[in-house]
């Protein structure tokens, strides 16, 4: 959301305030012309939920983007470490093949793109528990293939899987969501414009009129100097 927007936003909301204050409502609340009413009703409600809006598309992204860095360094950590281990066993057992599979150089796995490096670490999970399924839970632990080391390897395999995606999903999100933002600060927008020429109906007393000044204040003193100027874009 732009220094505008929030500029905007708090002229919307100066302005209700302004209306509903205990001095002010009874004057125009189901007072004619009646469509005043329903309109500041309409109005509160519409602001409310632009103030939603405009909350989750500020919403920031550095930790989700941190967070997904620390769990694919965990999972490289652990599939560099068991890569090793798993492709020397197979090796040693004469099974070149599947030693390929996942005995790389550290540099091979921490390249890896995101979807290839949570595939082959499920191959490696595989492979893991092949061993603990072919030989004694002794020779297997001699290598330190274990319950537990393969249950390490599946919770960082399993963590990355899960935040992978975050990051690209809520750009996504806020993208829509700035999109929608200029549709609803134009309905907004509108709506304030009908009551700035209603409200003239209850001038008619000293207290209507300084209702109305007052009112009229909240809105130009922050919203009318902006209005319809071009603005730059929002960042992702």
């Amino acid at each position: 959301m732009t220094n505008r927007d929030r500029s905007r936003l708090a002229a919307f909301n100066a302005s209700l305030t302004v209306l509903n204050a205990p001095e002010h409502k009874p004057l125009w609340f189901d007072k004619n012309p009646k469509v005043f009413t329903r309109l500041v009703a309409e109005a509160s409600a519409a602001v409310e939920n632009l103030e939603a809006i405009c909350q989750a598309q500020s919403t920031k992204i550095t930790g989700t983007v941190a967070d997904k860095a620390r769990e694919e360094r965990e999972l490289e950590d652990v599939c560099i470490l068991y890569g090793t281990t798993v492709g020397l066993y197979f090796q040693a057992a004469g099974n070149e093949a599947d030693a390929a599979k996942v005995d790389f150089a550290e540099s091979v796995w921490r390249r890896m793109p995101e979807q290839e490096l949570i595939a082959t670490s499920r191959v490696l999970i595989d492979l893991m528990n092949s061993i603990l399924a072919e030989v004694s839970p002794e020779s297997a632990a001699e290598w330190g293939i274990t319950p537990d080391t393969v249950s390490s390897v599946q919770k960082e395999s399993d963590d990355f899987a899960a935040i992978a995606a975050d990051p690209q999903s809520l750009i996504a999100k806020r993208k829509a969501l700035t999109s929608s933002l200029r549709a609803e600060f134009r309905a907004v927008t509108d709506n304030f414009d009908v009551l700035d020429r209603l409200i003239n109906h209850f001038t008619t007393t000293p207290a209507g009129a300084a209702m109305a000044t007052a009112y009229r204040n909240a809105r130009n003193i922050i919203e009318r100097g902006h209005r319809r100027q071009p603005t730059a874009p929002d960042p992702i």
